[in-house]
């Protein structure tokens, strides 16, 4: 991708240094997987939750979204949260968890 570490990510951030540029969290593709979601969030201009695997009550295994979104919400982030889902299970069955699992998060 674009920027193979979170740590790349902020640096060109921090080089532009410009309020037009701004981080899209897209939880699917740090490599590094939640430690580099927990090291972007704070920078967060748009976060896009992604669904790889979808657990029983509609989780996603590889990202703690309970703890992202409290993180979120203690830095005042006012934006939107877009939704995809990439998992292997039809979508008829997982993808409605998936996004009810997102939903119960949000509206808690």
């Amino acid at each position: 991708g674009f920027t193979p570490s979170v740590a790349e990510h902020l640096r060109i951030l921090d080089e532009v240094g410009s309020p037009a540029l701004g981080l899209l969290l897209d939880t699917g593709n740090y490599p590094a997987g939640w430690p580099s979601v927990e090291q972007a969030a704070s920078r967060a201009a748009h976060v896009h939750a992604k669904f790889w695997n979808v657990g029983p009550v509609g989780e996603e295994p590889t990202m703690d979204y309970p703890e992202l979104l409290a993180r979120l919400r203690r830095g005042g982030y006012p934006g939107w949260i877009t939704f995809e889902y990439e998992a292997a299970e039809p979508e008829m069955t997982g993808l409605p968890r998936a996004f009810a699992y997102l939903r119960r998060l949000l509206d808690g």
